[in-house]
């Protein structure tokens, strides 16, 4: 569905240049829609933080680049647009990250992790030798309701409730499995991703 000159252009923009790690680490972030996950990976990306040499997993990434998309935001709207190309996208955002595994790229996964698959893509990396650095981003969730609001593609609330309840279930798991788990608030804007303890 995604046309093969446009996966070509998406390898080079998201893979190409990276190089392979002797010691490769995860950068996950995990929260619901709205909470602040994808600024708080460009502020570390941005500061040195988060290395530059990573593939980010993250298929709203993709989707963003992919001139099939952009195409369609002009005839059906941005709304119609994602739940179009949002399965097709996430494939190729797993099979790219298949592929940054395989070559032992440095990997920042700017997801929720709010189902079983992030659970079983986190062990898999932590058994092939990565460290796991975890990020739990929490938000009030009507504050993230308001966020959503503002997005060019929404999600409805009830999935967002869904996804909270999925990730509660999962959230010790990921403790147990990361090097590194750290729990921010990012709530209140004038304090944002406050550590908590």
């Amino acid at each position: 569905m995604i046309s093969e000159l446009s996966q070509e252009l998406l390898y080079s923009q998201f893979l190409f240049g990276l190089t392979s790690q002797s010691n490769p680490k995860l950068y996950a972030t995990c929260g619901i829609p709205g909470a602040g996950k994808s600024y708080f990976v460009d502020e570390k990306l941005d500061d040195g933080q988060f290395p530059r040499d990573a593939y980010i997993l993250n298929p709203d990434r993709l989707m963003l680049a992919l001139p099939e998309y952009q195409a369609d935001t002009i005839t059906m709207g941005a709304q119609d647009a994602y739940h179009k190309w949002e399965l097709p996208v996430r494939e190729l955002a797993y099979g790219y990250a298949e592929s940054a595994l395989k070559n032992r790229y440095n990997i920042i996964k700017d997801m929720g992790c709010a189902n079983p698959l992030s659970l079983d893509l986190v062990k898999r990396l932590k058994s092939d030798g990565y460290a796991i650095n975890m990020f739990y981003i929490y938000c009030d969730i009507d504050v993230a309701f308001d966020r959503i609001n503002q997005r060019e593609f929404q999600i409805s609330q009830n999935e967002v409730k869904s996804r909270l309840s999925l990730l509660e279930k999962l959230l010790a798991e990921y403790k147990s499995i990361a090097d590194e788990f750290i729990t921010l608030d990012n709530t209140d804007i004038t304090t944002p991703y406050k550590i908590v303890a």
